[in-house]
């Protein structure tokens, strides 16, 4: 008689003990008499054979076994260091900070906000600077005018209506973002938690003005507009949401670097100047000097390779080609050898000590270079 498994229906072979089709165990049969009418039973103290569904134990076993290789590829993978940002990642970085796209993307070499503005005659960079934006539209074309303190003369700019539109927080801005067009990283090194690299990337500006690429504004601001694109360096860190600059600061810090420098250089010499009164001390007595009774500025000056009239400087006025006008002079809290020169409050000049017989004379943008006559 046929046998079927009662939980499926399927046919089952004469001595199965599980069903082939859906692995359920069978019931076996009534138990066989030996030829004297006796039941056929186990001897006492033998062992029982175990029914195992050897289809089951293969199939949890393979689950086993993919389990943990699952568990290990995943912990391999986070072990990998992740891949480095693309150009068009960098962009994207880069322009999603406003404050670096404003650094990189608006002058800050001129009062700008100022409107309208004067420059004196004798400031030639200043008024070549601003003739360069009166052609490219910023300001207006230039009214002459009349100032004691402007030897004479000099010129007036004021904004146009595209200047205005340019000009944010006092400063010239010439492009709406940054291009990535190249970068190079490290491999990632996990710090900690963390996944950092360092490289460098190349951009150039995002629909820049045409005016910035005339020769004369090359000319005139080579670190912005000359030689495009530019390279700089960066940190970055892998955080939650990706990749993102290291504390915000760029590897390549230029004057957070040279204000370090600095720091230590002065470290070294206040040192130096104490210890011994070698190369150090008469270094820190020569700047000292420069600051005494009598202010390094004080005296009469003459603009250099030229036979043009004397500048003279005193302590409570200015004179030029003639013209005497009171003036007051405030030091840079930052800078040591620079002056403000200011007239009824205003600052009107600015004066930079190179050496005792040399000065730095600007009224804007740029300056020119004067030499001790007196």
């Amino acid at each position: 008689m046929g046998r079927f498994c009662v939980k499926c229906g399927s046919g089952l072979d004469p001595d199965a003990r599980f069903c082939d089709e859906c692995g359920s165990p069978v019931r076996p049969r009534a138990a066989t008499t030996v030829a004297v009418g006796m039941q056929r039973s186990a001897p006492t103290g033998a062992a029982v054979a175990l029914d195992i569904n050897w289809r089951k134990v293969g199939l949890w076993s393979g689950i086993g076994a993919a389990v943990l290789l699952v568990a290990g590829g995943i912990a391999a993978f986070l072990a990998m260091p992740p891949s480095t940002p693309s150009a068009s990642d960098l962009t994207g970085l880069l322009n999603a900070d406003k404050v670096k796209v404003a650094d990189a993307t608006c002058l800050g070499n001129f009062a700008y906000g100022k409107n309208p503005v004067v420059v004196g005659g004798f400031d030639a960079n200043t008024l070549q600077w601003l003739q360069v934006l009166s052609r490219a539209g910023i300001y207006g074309p230039p009214q002459p005018v009349t100032n004691a303190f402007m030897f004479g003369g000099g010129q007036q700019f004021s904004h146009t209506a595209l200047g205005e539109k340019k000009i944010h927080d006092g400063k010239l801005c010439f492009a709406d973002g940054l291009t990535v067009t190249a970068v190079e990283f490290t491999k990632p090194v996990k710090a900690g938690e963390r996944w950092h690299t360092q490289g460098s990337y190349s951009y150039t500006y995002r629909n820049a003005d045409a005016w910035t690429q005339t020769p004369e504004a090359q000319r005139a601001e080579p670190n912005r507009f000359a030689n495009l694109p530019k390279t700089t360096y960066v940190s970055l860190v892998k955080g939650d949401h990706g990749w993102q600059f290291d504390n915000g600061t760029a590897s390549n810090d230029g004057l957070a670097l040279l204000n370090n420098m600095q720091r230590g250089m002065q470290a070294q010499m206040s040192s130096q100047r104490h210890a011994s009164g070698g190369l150090f001390s008469k270094i820190a007595d020569a700047v000292s000097g420069l600051f005494g009774s009598r202010p390094a500025y004080i005296g009469k000056w003459r603009e250099e390779n030229t036979i043009g009239g004397v500048i003279e400087f005193t302590r409570d006025s200015a004179t030029v080609e003639g013209n005497t006008t009171n003036v007051t002079y405030e030091a840079d809290k930052r800078d040591n050898k620079q002056f403000f020169v200011k007239h009824d409050g205003a600052t009107v000049a600015v004066i930079k000590v190179i050496d005792n017989d040399n000065l730095e004379f600007s009224l804007g943008f740029g300056g020119a270079r004067l030499r001790r006559v007196d």
